[in-house]
């Protein structure tokens, strides 16, 4: 309904207050909110669903009439963008052939691997997508993952976040460079490579939170790339 703005008491006379609303950088809105005789209520509009995409919004006040300013003038309103939604769909390679290091760049063509929406596995009868784990005695080490996505603005974020579900390790990379990995070893990893950790009960379902740097992702198109690898082949 807009944010609020009060007056601490009722008034005999009209009072009135400029506002100010702007978004990385940019006036968006500008205006006056006026305050009648006995009103101690009135809203500055805002509508994030109706403004450009901003991770962050500020409101200012100034320039009271009839009356003074005595608390906040400044408002911050943070908002979270979501790049990636939980259930989208994957592109996704299942095939037990060691990809090497190409399938992480941005220019790799993906367009023989499969895709479906997520969750992607096998094993757990919770998935949307299931996908070949390779037999039951020998399952394929690694599988791998990929996603393109769009940013316009990537200077205007604030912070930028990772939410992953994996069994058992994981290593991610954001435009062809490694920001994370997971229940891996240090060192090298290749198809072969093996996770550190086993993945079991609720840590199978859960998705743990990882702070990434903004200045990973470009402007225009972005691309992750996910390996997922088991602990063991049986």
């Amino acid at each position: 309904a807009g944010v609020p703005v009060r007056l601490s008491t009722f008034t005999t006379h009209a009072a009135a207050v400029d506002y100010a609303l702007s978004g990385g950088g940019e006036l968006l809105a500008a205006g006056t909110l006026s305050f009648m005789p006995g009103e101690t209520l009135n809203r500055v509009p805002f509508d994030a669903a109706a403004l450009p995409v901003r991770p962050s919004y500020e409101i200012v006040l100034a320039n009271p009439e009839g009356a003074e300013l005595t608390g906040a003038t400044l408002v911050a309103i943070v908002q979270d963008i979501v790049l990636i939604p939980a259930g989208s769909v994957w592109k996704y390679l299942d095939a037990g052939i060691d990809q090497g290091t190409a399938w992480r760049e941005p220019d790799f063509d993906d367009g023989a691997w499969e895709s479906g929406p997520a969750e992607l596995g096998y094993g757990d009868d919770d998935e949307t997508t299931v996908i070949d784990g390779g037999p039951s005695t020998d399952r394929f080490p690694t599988t791998y993952f990929r996603r393109s996505f769009e940013v316009a603005e990537p200077a205007l974020l604030d912070a930028l976040s990772l939410k992953l579900k994996r069994d058992d390790g994981a290593v991610v990379y954001l435009n062809g460079a490694e920001v994370l990995r997971d229940g891996m070893p240090e060192g090298t990893i290749a198809y072969e490579t093996l996770a550190d950790i086993t993945v079991s009960g609720d840590d199978e379902s859960a998705f743990y939170e990882f702070a990434l740097a903004p200045g990973c992702l470009v402007a225009g198109a972005n691309t992750i790339a996910i390996e997922v690898h088991q602990v063991a082949v049986d």
